[in-house]
């Protein structure tokens, strides 16, 4: 089940304000779904307080990652 937040992702200020409003929604939407699985399914792996602490490129390396074995 989707979050709250995942479910209304206007809500959220858009970072490119000259972007077409539903110009991405396409990809992002879906990405967002299977990025928020990825992260329920994992909620008790590993190292929480690690993945909170890494650095925004640490975290795109994981998305890489993520991407890569789908």
């Amino acid at each position: 089940m989707r979050s709250a937040a995942c479910a209304n992702i206007e809500q959220f200020p858009a970072l490119d304000q000259d972007a077409e409003p539903e110009k991405y929604s396409d990809v992002l939407m879906p990405f967002v779904a299977l990025m928020e699985a990825e992260l329920h399914a994992n909620s008790a792996k590993g190292d929480r307080p690690g993945w909170l602490s890494m650095t925004p490129e640490v975290g795109l390396l994981e998305i890489y990652w993520h991407t890569a074995k789908a």
